[in-house]
């Protein structure tokens, strides 16, 4: 699968942006495309689009999207569309939405085109991935305020 790399880490001395060293070795990444990976990892629900990130940086969509394939290996369609499947299995564990509100708010235009890319992304369907993932609520706070992965409980 596509891999897009969110946490950029930023060099304390110089100021510059960086990849984890297994992406990109020492080399620092163009500021513009780590000021992009910023934005996309601090999006709370979708992430902007790839003209509006294009305007953000100062480049046409088409010049962004060869600047980030040379910077980091891969797509920004394919980064976009990893952040968005993130943000919807994070809202599927801990929110109350339904699937098809999650995948509007995502950023998806159909439900069902949601549903086939996180089952190609995740092994799964959204419904599923919930029902599996989801731990039991055992307080009064409300459900959705205490359901975590299995993986982060003790």
């Amino acid at each position: 699968g596509v891999r897009c790399v969110l946490e950029v880490m930023v060099g304390r001395e110089q100021g510059q942006a960086r990849l984890p060293r297994t992406l990109r070795g020492p080399q620092a990444v163009d500021e513009r495309v780590a000021e992009i990976l910023r934005r996309v990892a601090s999006a709370r629900v979708a992430p902007p689009g790839p003209r509006h990130l294009a305007v953000m940086v100062g480049l046409t969509p088409s010049g962004l999207a060869r600047l980030f394939r040379k910077e980091t290996g891969n797509t920004l369609a394919a980064c976009l569309n990893t952040a968005r499947l993130n943000q919807g299995a994070m809202l599927l564990l801990l929110s109350p939405l339904s699937v098809k509100q999650i995948a509007y708010a995502i950023g998806f235009r159909s439900t069902s085109h949601f549903i086939q890319a996180f089952k190609r992304a995740f092994g799964t369907t959204p419904r599923q991935y919930r029902l599996n993932e989801r731990e039991p609520c055992n307080d009064s706070v409300t459900e959705s305020a205490c359901v975590l992965p299995r993986e982060s409980l003790p």
